[in-house]
C-alpha cells in the first residue's frame, strides 16, 4: 500500500511534508528529541537518544507499511523544521473501517508559535481522509500541551476522552482528540471538491 506514496509531495501555503529518509537522522533532529523544552510534552521521553536509537526508531517506521512519517519542510527557507507521523490500521466491528493516528513533533525552535503545527495538521487530516479513505483521524497528547490541543482543534478536532496513564511509573493526564471523514468534510468542502 505505501510503495505508491514513497515520493509523495504534500503542498500547504508555509510548508509542506515529505516523506522522512534515513538522511534526516542528524545532529539538529536529535537536539529537538533531547531538548527538554520539546520533551516535556512526550510521553516516552525518559531516556536520552542516541543517533543510534533514533537511526532504529526511523528505520523502523519507514519500512512499516502502516506508517507514513513525514518531515516539516518551511518552503521560504527549505528548512526541515519537524515530523509528522500518521499510523494506520483497520478495524473491524462488524464493518471494515480505516482509522489513523497521529504525532508530531514541532523541533525547530524558530519555527514554534507560527502556525507551522496547525498546518501540518490540516495537511495530515487531509491525506488521511481524502488520499487514504480514512473514516477516523485521532491524536493523544499530554493534557498540559495547550499548543497541540488548540492546533488539532482549530483543524475541527474535537476531545473524545480525558484520562490518567501511568508509563514507566510516572503519571500523564493525556487528552486524545478525534474527527471522523464526515465531519471534516463539512469544514472542508472547498478541499473535498478539489
Amino acid at each position: 500500500m505505501k510503495k505508491k506514496y514513497k515520493n509523495i509531495l504534500i503542498k500547504g501555503k508555509k510548508i509542506y511534508l515529505r516523506p522522512l529518509t534515513m538522511m534526516d537522522v542528524n545532529k539538529e533532529y536529535l537536539s529537538w528529541l533531547n531538548d527538554k523544552n520539546n520533551t516535556r510534552y512526550r510521553f516516552f521521553s525518559t531516556a536520552k537518544n542516541t543517533k543510534t536509537s533514533l537511526k532504529n526508531f526511523v528505520y523502523k517506521k519507514i519500512k512499516d507499511p502502516n506508517t507514513f512519517f513525514f518531515a516539516i519542510i518551511d518552503i521560504q527557507s527549505n528548512t526541515h523544521v519537524g515530523n509528522i507521523k500518521l499510523e494506520t490500521k483497520v478495524r473491524t466491528n462488524g464493518l471494515a473501517k480505516k482509522n489513523a493516528a497521529f504525532g508530531r513533533l514541532m523541533g525547530h525552535k524558530n519555527f514554534k508559535s507560527k502556525g507551522y503545527g496547525t498546518e501540518a495538521t490540516k495537511l495530515i487530516l487531509k491525506f488521511s481522509f481524502k488520499t487514504l479513505k480514512s473514516y477516523k483521524v485521532c491524536a493523544n497528547c499530554m493534557a498540559s500541551n495547550i499548543g497541540a490541543i488548540k492546533s488539532n482543534t482549530k483543524n475541527g478536532m474535537k476531545i473524545e476522552s480525558r484520562k490518567k496513564v501511568n508509563i514507566r511509573n510516572r503519571s500523564y493526564n493525556m487528552v486524545q482528540l478525534g474527527i471522523v471523514k464526515k465531519d471534516w468534510k463539512k469544514i472542508n468542502k472547498h478541499i473535498w471538491r478539489g
